[in-house]
């Protein structure tokens, strides 16, 4: 698995350079900006009256959502998505299926919420957060 390969799950990296747990905390803190900020711009989209992120955030975000998706929408269960909407209950849900898949695979190495690995407590508490308030 490219995990092991590239020394994402060791202490001592096979390289020189890297910094594995600020690695994750970066990727684990962009997972969760991005999230919140693409709940921003469904909320602005939607008039929902959440707080409004500044106007080329929304729009990096939007960009930043349909990219990450487009393997969700081409698997099974995926939902159909308006491309000005990024985000809506069951598009949350599918999410979090991958998620939930994600941490299983990073498990075996030690990978989840720990200071090195994906926080996937934090990001499903997002997401649940989300889906809530668009529901």
């Amino acid at each position: 698995m490219l995990v092991v390969f590239v020394g994402l799950a060791l202490e001592n990296v096979p390289f020189d350079g890297f910094d594995g747990p600020k690695f994750w905390r970066t990727l684990n803190q962009c997972w969760i900006f991005s999230l919140e900020h693409a709940a921003a711009a469904t909320a602005a989209a939607t008039g929902a009256g959440a707080p409004k992120s500044p106007e080329n955030s929304a729009a990096v975000v939007v960009s930043v959502a349909t990219t990450v998706t487009a393997d969700l929408e081409a698997g099974p269960g995926s939902a159909s998505r308006d491309p000005n909407r990024p985000f809506s209950p069951d598009y949350i849900v599918d999410l979090q299926q991958e998620i939930v898949g994600w941490s299983e695979s990073l498990a075996c190495y030690g990978l989840v919420d720990y200071e090195m690995g994906f926080w996937e407590t934090d990001i499903m508490d997002t997401l649940e957060s989300i889906r809530k308030s668009i529901a």
